[in-house]
C-alpha cells in the first residue's frame, strides 16, 4: 500500500522562551462532534477527514489513534489498498459508542481523535512547574511532549561511574500515552540516558476523567522526593551488576521491545551482545543503542532500560 500521511513538526529545544513561542504559535482547536457526522475520504495516496462541511488532511497520528481505538494490527495495513483503509476507518467511526468525540485540529490538519472524557493538560503550565529546576530540553511531536529537568542529584553506584538524576515528565494531548513522572538518569561517562519509575514513586495518570490537581500534586511530590529516590536507584544499579542472568533478562527485554516498537528494531538492538556479561552491561547496551533511533523510539528504549532496574 502506498498510503501517504503527513506528520507534524518534531520540535526539540533547551531554550524555554523558544519552546513557549513554539507552543503559542500552534494553531490548535478541538471540535466536539458526533462520529456519524464525520467521514474519511480517500484520494490517490491520501486520506482526508470530512468535518464541518469541508475536508482536511489527516496526519499519521489521527490514523494511528483511530485504528488503535479498535485494536487494529497496524502491521496488516501494508496488505490493504487506500480505499479499503478508508472504508475500515469509516466503519470504525460509525461504531464508536460515544455520542460525541473530540477531534483535535492543528494547523489545518486532523491531529487526533479522542473521547469527550479525555482530559488535556496544558504543556505550558507543566513547563512552568519544572522550570524552577532548570530544563535541559523539551521534545514535542504529534504523540507526546517530554520535559526533562537539569540533573539535581548525583548518583555514583561505582567509583568513577556516576549519574546525574533529575525529573522528567511525559504528556500526550493526542491520547498515545498516560501522563507519567519519572526520574531521569544521565550517565556522565557516555551521556547515555534512562527514565526510571517504580512502584513506590512512579505513577501513570490517565487522561480520562483526570483529576488535574492530583496530577500537579504528584509532580510536586516527585520533585520533593528526588533525594529519597536517589538512594533506591543507586542500590538498584548496584544490584544489576551482581545479576548474571542477562541472557534470560535480554529475552524478556527483547519481547517488550518487540511489542512496543517492533521485531525489526528489537533484532537490530541486539545484533551484537558480545560485551554483555551482566545486567548492568545490558542496561548500558540498551541506553547506548537507543541513541541510534529517532526521538520517540529512543525515549521508549530509555524507558525500557529504566524498567530493567526494577525487574525481578
Amino acid at each position: 500500500m502506498n498510503l501517504y500521511l503527513p506528520d507534524g513538526k518534531e520540535f526539540m529545544s533547551s531554550d524555554i522562551g523558544e519552546v513557549k513561542e513554539y507552543l503559542s504559535g500552534l494553531m490548535r482547536r478541538v471540535v466536539r462532534v458526533s462520529p456519524d457526522e464525520t467521514a474519511i475520504v480517500s484520494s490517490g495516496r491520501n486520506l482526508s477527514l470530512y468535518i464541518e462541511g469541508k475536508t482536511i488532511p489527516i496526519r499519521t497520528s489521527f490514523f494511528r489513534k483511530l485504528m488503535k481505538w479498535f485494536n487494529f494490527p497496524l502491521g496488516q495495513i501494508r496488505y490493504l489498498d487506500v480505499e479499503t483503509v478508508a472504508s475500515v476507518m469509516n466503519d470504525y467511526l460509525l461504531n464508536i459508542k460515544s455520542q460525541f468525540v473530540d477531534i483535535t485540529i492543528e494547523n489545518g490538519e486532523a491531529l487526533s481523535i479522542t473521547s469527550e472524557n479525555f482530559g488535556m493538560l496544558n504543556d505550558e503550565k507543566l513547563i512552568s512547574m519544572v522550570e524552577p529546576l532548570g530544563i535541559t530540553k523539551v521534545i514535542i511531536n504529534d504523540y507526546m511532549t517530554a520535559i526533562i529537568s537539569e540533573e539535581k542529584e548525583k548518583i555514583e553506584p561505582f567509583p568513577g561511574d556516576s549519574f546525574g538524576a533529575g525529573i522528567s515528565i511525559f504528556n500526550s494531548d493526542t491520547g498515545f500515552r498516560a501522563f507519567t513522572i519519572n526520574t531521569y538518569l544521565l550517565r556522565y561517562v557516555c551521556s547515555n540516558g534512562a527514565y526510571v519509575k517504580d512502584e513506590n514513586f512512579g505513577k501513570k495518570y490517565y487522561h480520562y476523567n483526570l483529576d488535574i490537581e492530583e496530577l500537579y500534586d504528584g509532580l510536586k511530590n516527585s520533585i520533593d522526593s528526588l533525594k529519597e529516590k536517589k538512594e533506591i536507584i543507586t542500590e538498584r544499579i548496584k544490584m544489576l551488576k551482581e545479576q548474571t542472568n542477562f541472557e534470560e533478562t535480554k529475552k524478556r527485554i527483547a519481547d517488550i521491545i518487540k511489542m512496543r516498537i517492533g521485531k525489526y528494531k528489537s533484532d537490530k538492538l541486539f545484533e551484537d551482545t558480545r560485551e554483555i556479561n551482566n545486567n548492568y552491561d545490558l542496561f548500558n547496551h540498551i541506553t547506548l543503542k537507543a541513541k541510534e533511533f529517532g526521538s520517540s523510539n529512543r525515549i521508549m528504549l530509555e524507558e525500557i532500560a529504566g524498567e530493567l532496574l526494577f525487574m525481578n
